[in-house]
Protein backbone atom coordinates (compact mmCIF):
# COMPACT_ATOMS: atom_id res chain seq x y z
CA UNK A 1 0.00 0.00 0.00
CA UNK A 2 1.53 3.80 -1.04
CA UNK A 3 1.98 6.32 1.05
CA UNK A 4 -0.17 9.43 0.91
CA UNK A 5 3.21 10.59 -1.30
CA UNK A 6 2.99 7.67 -2.90
CA UNK A 7 -0.23 7.84 -4.51
CA UNK A 8 0.00 11.63 -4.56
CA UNK A 9 2.97 10.68 -7.06
CA UNK A 10 0.32 8.77 -9.33
CA UNK A 11 -1.61 11.68 -9.91
CA UNK A 12 1.22 13.96 -11.48
CA UNK A 13 3.00 10.97 -13.06
CA UNK A 14 3.85 11.38 -16.60
CA UNK A 15 1.01 9.22 -17.66
CA UNK A 16 -1.41 11.28 -16.01
CA UNK A 17 -0.08 14.59 -17.11
CA UNK A 18 2.06 14.80 -19.85
CA UNK A 19 1.22 11.41 -21.70
CA UNK A 20 -2.71 11.94 -21.49
CA UNK A 21 -2.46 15.93 -22.56
CA UNK A 22 -0.26 14.70 -25.67
CA UNK A 23 -3.00 12.39 -26.71
CA UNK A 24 -5.68 14.94 -26.87
CA UNK A 25 -3.19 17.20 -28.38
CA UNK A 26 -2.82 14.39 -31.16
CA UNK A 27 -6.14 13.74 -31.54
CA UNK A 28 -6.42 17.74 -32.43
CA UNK A 29 -3.99 17.63 -34.85
CA UNK A 30 -5.28 14.73 -36.70
CA UNK A 31 -8.55 15.71 -36.61
CA UNK A 32 -8.00 19.30 -38.10
CA UNK A 33 -8.80 19.49 -41.94
CA UNK A 34 -7.04 22.37 -44.02
CA UNK A 35 -7.47 20.84 -47.86
CA UNK A 36 -3.58 23.04 -48.15
CA UNK A 37 -0.23 21.86 -46.44
CA UNK A 38 0.76 25.82 -47.04
CA UNK A 39 -1.22 29.18 -46.82
CA UNK A 40 -0.94 31.64 -49.83
CA UNK A 41 -1.27 34.95 -47.37
CA UNK A 42 -2.13 36.91 -44.22
CA UNK A 43 -5.84 36.46 -43.95
CA UNK A 44 -5.42 32.41 -44.95
CA UNK A 45 -2.92 32.12 -41.93
CA UNK A 46 -4.83 34.09 -39.23
CA UNK A 47 -7.82 32.42 -40.39
CA UNK A 48 -6.47 29.10 -39.91
CA UNK A 49 -4.71 29.65 -36.52
CA UNK A 50 -8.11 31.12 -35.36
CA UNK A 51 -9.78 27.82 -36.23
CA UNK A 52 -6.67 25.55 -34.79
CA UNK A 53 -6.46 27.60 -31.57
CA UNK A 54 -10.24 26.59 -31.32
CA UNK A 55 -10.33 23.38 -32.85
CA UNK A 56 -7.09 22.56 -30.24
CA UNK A 57 -8.61 24.26 -26.88
CA UNK A 58 -11.77 22.38 -27.39
CA UNK A 59 -9.57 18.93 -27.70
CA UNK A 60 -7.00 20.10 -25.13
CA UNK A 61 -9.95 20.61 -22.86
CA UNK A 62 -11.64 17.62 -23.55
CA UNK A 63 -14.71 19.52 -24.03
CA UNK A 64 -18.56 18.63 -24.47
CA UNK A 65 -19.40 21.24 -25.96
CA UNK A 66 -17.18 23.07 -28.25
CA UNK A 67 -16.45 26.21 -28.20
CA UNK A 68 -17.06 28.38 -31.43
CA UNK A 69 -14.16 30.71 -33.32
CA UNK A 70 -14.24 34.04 -32.01
CA UNK A 71 -11.63 35.62 -34.23
CA UNK A 72 -10.36 38.42 -31.79
CA UNK A 73 -9.86 35.59 -28.79
CA UNK A 74 -8.54 32.39 -31.17
CA UNK A 75 -5.83 35.11 -32.83
CA UNK A 76 -4.83 37.18 -29.80
CA UNK A 77 -4.10 34.16 -28.06
CA UNK A 78 -2.48 32.01 -31.51
CA UNK A 79 -0.28 35.46 -31.47
CA UNK A 80 1.08 35.34 -28.01
CA UNK A 81 1.76 31.67 -28.19
CA UNK A 82 3.62 31.99 -31.55
CA UNK A 83 5.24 34.78 -30.20
CA UNK A 84 6.46 32.47 -27.14
CA UNK A 85 7.70 29.73 -29.79
CA UNK A 86 9.03 31.54 -32.16
CA UNK A 87 10.33 34.70 -30.67
CA UNK A 88 9.72 38.39 -30.81
CA UNK A 89 7.28 39.12 -33.72
CA UNK A 90 7.25 35.10 -34.03
CA UNK A 91 3.79 35.03 -35.16
CA UNK A 92 5.28 36.81 -38.35
CA UNK A 93 8.16 33.66 -38.83
CA UNK A 94 5.36 31.01 -37.95
CA UNK A 95 3.45 32.53 -41.40
CA UNK A 96 6.50 32.66 -43.39
CA UNK A 97 6.92 28.81 -42.00
CA UNK A 98 3.28 27.87 -43.12
CA UNK A 99 3.40 29.78 -46.33
CA UNK A 100 6.77 28.78 -47.76
CA UNK A 101 7.03 25.45 -46.87
CA UNK A 102 10.18 25.86 -44.83
CA UNK A 103 10.88 23.95 -41.19
CA UNK A 104 7.91 22.14 -41.54
CA UNK A 105 5.45 24.29 -43.23
CA UNK A 106 2.25 25.01 -42.45
CA UNK A 107 2.26 21.14 -40.20
CA UNK A 108 4.83 22.02 -38.51
CA UNK A 109 3.62 24.93 -37.09
CA UNK A 110 0.41 23.67 -35.93
CA UNK A 111 2.63 20.70 -35.03
CA UNK A 112 5.16 23.35 -32.50
CA UNK A 113 1.74 25.48 -31.32
CA UNK A 114 -0.01 22.00 -30.20
CA UNK A 115 2.83 21.18 -28.34
CA UNK A 116 3.43 24.58 -26.42
CA UNK A 117 -0.30 24.41 -25.63
CA UNK A 118 -0.11 20.99 -24.64
CA UNK A 119 2.84 21.60 -22.34
CA UNK A 120 1.49 24.80 -20.68
CA UNK A 121 -1.45 22.62 -19.90
CA UNK A 122 0.35 19.45 -18.65
CA UNK A 123 2.09 22.15 -16.25
CA UNK A 124 -0.72 23.78 -15.02
CA UNK A 125 -2.54 21.11 -13.90
CA UNK A 126 0.75 19.58 -11.97
CA UNK A 127 0.87 23.02 -10.22
CA UNK A 128 -2.42 22.73 -9.53
CA UNK A 129 -2.23 19.74 -8.46
CA UNK A 130 0.86 20.35 -6.44
CA UNK A 131 -0.52 23.14 -4.43
CA UNK A 132 -3.36 21.43 -3.74
CA UNK A 133 -1.32 18.70 -2.05
CA UNK A 134 1.11 20.81 -0.21
CA UNK A 135 -1.62 23.11 1.02
CA UNK A 136 -3.39 19.85 2.67
CA UNK A 137 0.00 19.06 4.34
CA UNK A 138 -0.11 19.23 8.10
CA UNK A 139 2.82 21.90 8.92
CA UNK A 140 4.22 18.75 11.06
CA UNK A 141 4.10 16.62 8.01
CA UNK A 142 6.31 19.13 5.86
CA UNK A 143 9.59 18.24 7.53
CA UNK A 144 9.00 14.33 7.19
CA UNK A 145 7.76 14.75 3.51
CA UNK A 146 10.82 15.86 1.40
CA UNK A 147 13.19 13.94 3.39
CA UNK A 148 10.82 10.63 2.42
CA UNK A 149 10.65 11.78 -1.27
CA UNK A 150 14.55 12.27 -1.19
CA UNK A 151 15.40 9.19 0.79
CA UNK A 152 13.08 7.21 -1.92
CA UNK A 153 13.98 9.29 -5.58
CA UNK A 154 17.64 10.08 -4.71
CA UNK A 155 18.34 8.48 -7.74
CA UNK A 156 17.26 10.93 -10.60
CA UNK A 157 17.04 13.64 -8.29
CA UNK A 158 20.56 17.17 -8.55
CA UNK A 159 22.91 16.42 -6.02
CA UNK A 160 22.54 20.03 -5.01
CA UNK A 161 18.77 19.20 -3.43
CA UNK A 162 19.89 16.29 -1.53
CA UNK A 163 22.90 17.53 -0.03
CA UNK A 164 22.81 18.89 3.81
CA UNK A 165 19.70 16.56 5.30
CA UNK A 166 18.00 17.87 2.04
CA UNK A 167 17.92 21.23 3.11
CA UNK A 168 17.08 22.48 -0.49
CA UNK A 169 14.66 20.07 -1.43
CA UNK A 170 12.98 20.93 2.01
CA UNK A 171 13.28 24.46 0.94
CA UNK A 172 12.20 24.01 -2.37
CA UNK A 173 9.85 20.99 -2.25
CA UNK A 174 6.62 22.45 -4.11
CA UNK A 175 8.83 23.18 -6.94
CA UNK A 176 10.84 19.77 -6.58
CA UNK A 177 7.31 17.74 -6.84
CA UNK A 178 6.48 20.24 -10.10
CA UNK A 179 9.53 19.00 -11.59
CA UNK A 180 8.88 15.13 -10.94
CA UNK A 181 7.08 14.15 -14.07
CA UNK A 182 9.74 15.75 -15.86
CA UNK A 183 12.61 14.02 -14.10
CA UNK A 184 10.70 10.74 -14.65
CA UNK A 185 9.75 11.28 -18.58
CA UNK A 186 13.81 12.31 -18.72
CA UNK A 187 14.50 9.12 -17.18
CA UNK A 188 11.40 7.34 -19.82
CA UNK A 189 13.11 8.64 -22.46
CA UNK A 190 17.06 7.39 -22.23
CA UNK A 191 15.69 3.93 -21.40
CA UNK A 192 14.01 3.64 -24.45
CA UNK A 193 17.11 5.16 -26.06
CA UNK A 194 19.51 2.54 -24.95
CA UNK A 195 16.87 -0.20 -25.90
Amino acid sequence: MGTNLDDFLETISPEQTYDAIFQLRDRALNTFHHTKPSVDDWDEFKTVMEQFHAHLTNHLHDLKNPLEVHPTINWGQAIHNLNAIYGHDGHKEAFLRAQTGRNGGLYGVLKEFATHMAEKIANNLIHVRVTEYWGQILTEKKYDIPIEYGQKWQHILPPDLTEDNYMRLRINFPHALAQHPRLLMTLRNAIQKKT
